[in-house]
Order: C-alpha cells, then structure tokens, then sequence
C-alpha cells in the first residue's frame, strides 16, 4: 500500500516538474526571442510600404501594408487569421444590430403616424388670443428725454466695468503664467531633479540604441529647388544618420523640388532588454520624486 502511494506522489511530482519546466521555458521564450519587424515602401507622392512584425518563427504574424490614407492591417496566429476567432462574436454583434434597426424602425412609424394626427388635430383650432398678444407686442411705450440719457449713461459704465473685468482677468494670467514658469524653472533646475533627468535621458537613449533598426538602405532622391538648401540638408543627413555608405544612396537635385526614393528598414527588440530598462526606471527614487512633485 505505502509502495502504491509513493508511486502516485513520484507521478504526480513528475507532473508538476513538468509544468513548472513547461511555464518556465515559455517565460524565457517570451523573454529571450526577439521581435523581429522590418519595413520597405516607395516615398513619393502617392508613399505606399508594407511593414511586418514577427514573433517566434512567425507564429505570431502582423502585416501592415498601406497606400496614401488607406491601410490594411492582418493579423495571424499560427498561420491562422485572426478575423476567424472573433467569427462568432461579430455574428452575435450583427444579429443585435439588425435586431435594434427593426426596433428602430417601428418606433419611427409609430411617432410618424402620432405626428400626423397632432397636426391634422392642430390646424383646426382657431386661438383670437394671438393677434391681441401681437397687436401689445408691437406697441412700445415711448421713453423721455431723461430716461434715454440715464439708460445710455448706465450702458457706458456697464462696458466700463466688463472692459475692466476683461482687462483684470488678462493681468491675472499673466501672473499665473509667470508664476508657473518660475516654479518650472525652480523645480528644473533642483540638484535631485537634475538627476533624474539625467537618468531618464540615459535610459530613453538605452532604449532607442536598443530597439533602432539594425540595417537600414535607403535610395533618395532629395532636392529643395534651391542649391544653397540642397547642399545644407545634405550635410544635415550626413551629421544625423550613422549609416554606411553601402546603405544610403543620395541622389542631389539642385533644380528641382523632388522627394522621394525607396527604403528597407529590419531590427528586432529582446523583450527582457526593455524589461530592465523599464525595472531600473521603476526603482530609481530620483524619479519617483520628480514624477510625484511635478509642479502643478
């Protein structure tokens, strides 16, 4: 008998080594397997470029393609559309809307056919009060010479007052808008909020040094109409982007006013990496601080 139990709580634990192995390598294959996107698209008038994302041998699969203002998104799961595990909710959602239309539709017949009735009834009935209203209302009484000079005089002194209301509260914001710059420039330029920012600075540049694009080729076609412009914004690109000279082809126009060209963009992002960075920006107590004292 105690062999018997013994046996089934080895099977037992064999299972839930099994589970917990199972739950940890899924832990670290969403950790550890990279996101993988890459895009290529024309830039012209018309820009149009399709951009793929991919997570662990495309079991996860998004494919964005757009055109102008138009954009396709689709979505698949093991290959499998992702329109098809929402079939039967949207067949659900579809009966509820015909169902509410024919609703709809009735009340509107009803108040419809009430509406008639109401003005059928109304034409009818013959109200003398109206023209004796109409005859009071267009006589008006006739006002001295006296009373026009005090309304005119009382109308002066209320524009005075909302001229001077107007002009108070103009002042006052400008006080508050000055009093807030100087609580910005006063909490900016504390020694433990420069350290904050200092931080903040050096992950937002970890993160963007992390998840940039791993090759990029670009084949441009730039021209502003200007030479003088053309030539700056040449040396602007050559200043900004670190690329190699195999990756960017720029084709000058010195006449005319052109843009375009094509590109092809590919990276991948480790979720762990952003996962630290993220952790070391929720434990930093410079930041926490500078987040719950922000000037209000």
């Amino acid at each position: 008998m105690l062999h018997i139990i013994l046996t089934i709580l080895k099977i037992l634990g064999i299972i839930i080594a099994c589970i917990i192995g199972l739950l940890l390598l899924l832990i670290l294959i969403v950790l550890f397997v990279p996101i993988r996107y890459k895009a290529r698209g024309q830039i012209d008038k018309n820009h149009r470029g399709t951009l793929i994302i991919s997570w662990m041998l495309h079991i996860v699969h998004i494919r964005i393609t757009f055109q102008g203002k138009t954009q396709n998104t689709k979505i698949r799961v093991f290959g499998i559309p992702f329109d098809k595990f929402r079939f039967r909710k949207k067949s659900s959602d579809g009966f509820q809307s015909r169902k509410k239309n024919s609703e709809r539709e009735e009340l509107d017949k009803i108040q419809s056919e009430s509406g008639n009735v109401d003005e059928d009834s109304g034409q009818d009935e013959y109200k003398p009060e109206q023209i004796n209203t109409a005859k009071f209302q267009n006589s008006k009484p006739k006002l001295s010479i006296f009373e026009r000079g005090k309304s005119f005089f009382q109308n002066i002194i209320l524009k005075l007052k909302e001229i001077y209301n107007k002009l108070r509260l103009f002042f006052q914001n400008i006080n508050n808008i000055k009093q807030r710059i100087i609580n910005w420039y006063e909490y900016l330029t504390n020694e433990d909020n420069k350290k904050a920012i200092r931080f903040t600075k050096e992950q937002v540049f970890e993160l963007l040094k992390h998840i940039k694009p791993k090759k990029i080729k670009l084949n441009m076609k730039i021209g502003t109409g200007d030479p003088a412009t053309t030539g700056q914004l040449l040396g602007i690109i050559s200043m900004f982007f670190n690329i190699s000279p195999d990756g960017l082809e720029i084709e000058p126009d010195f006449e005319q006013q052109v843009f375009e060209g094509e590109y092809y963009i590919r990276g991948r992002i480790i979720v762990f990496n952003v996962l630290i960075i993220a952790l070391k920006a929720y434990r930093n107590k410079e930041l926490k601080a500078f987040i719950k004292n922000l000037p209000k």
